[in-house]
């Protein structure tokens, strides 16, 4: 049986084609591609040539100030530059023992009383001795030493006690060293 006639004249203007989203894709590449060539061309053509003066213009203007200045002004600026970095250098490095008392100071219990200083800036370490009225002052004037940051390590090489004055008042005196961090003499801190 033969196809009826109104079939094969819908086959007939029925159009074979590419899907629509093909065209679409191949659309937007081209029009992505035509944007990257115009930043390129914009940025080649355009901004890299007014970067390029601005910097010779800069340069222009850098060397008006060299050569109004003269060379021994240059000399001298250079010369005092120097010396400013030497400074600098020299106090980076150098230990900032001023702090040790202020230290010292804002850890002391107020009822200990110290009677002998002696730092050793070679090892970092301050050789202290002390009084206080009881065993547990002075031993709670080394954990308050101890528990510091600025401190690496404390030893206490004696703890004893001692009768003075006419009521016999019994004082304990005691000795320690304390070894300090290197970061605690940091001009910086």
């Amino acid at each position: 049986m033969p196809l009826p006639e109104k079939i094969i004249d819908e086959l007939s203007k029925e159009k074979f084609g590419t899907p629509g989203w093909s065209w679409k894709i191949f659309m937007f590449s081209v029009f992505v591609l035509i944007i990257t060539i115009s930043f390129y061309l914009g940025l080649n053509f355009g901004y890299k040539p007014y970067l390029n003066s601005k910097i010779n213009e800069l340069d222009k203007q850098k060397q008006q100030i060299l050569q109004s200045i003269s060379e021994n002004d240059q000399n001298k600026l250079m010369i005092f530059y120097s010396q400013i970095a030497n400074i600098f250098d020299l106090l980076k490095n150098k230990k900032n023992i001023s702090q040790i008392f202020s230290w010292l100071e804002k850890n002391t219990l107020p009822d200990v009383i110290f009677n002998k200083f002696n730092f050793n800036k070679a090892g970092n370490q301050i050789n202290l001795g002390g009084f206080s009225l009881s065993r547990e002052s002075a031993l709670n004037q080394i954990l308050v030493f101890q528990q510091s940051p600025d401190v690496n390590n404390i030893v206490l090489n004696n703890l004893n006690s001692n009768s003075a004055g006419q009521n016999q008042i019994e004082v304990w005196q005691f000795d320690a060293t304390i070894y300090l961090k290197e970061s605690f003499f940091n001009y910086n801190r």
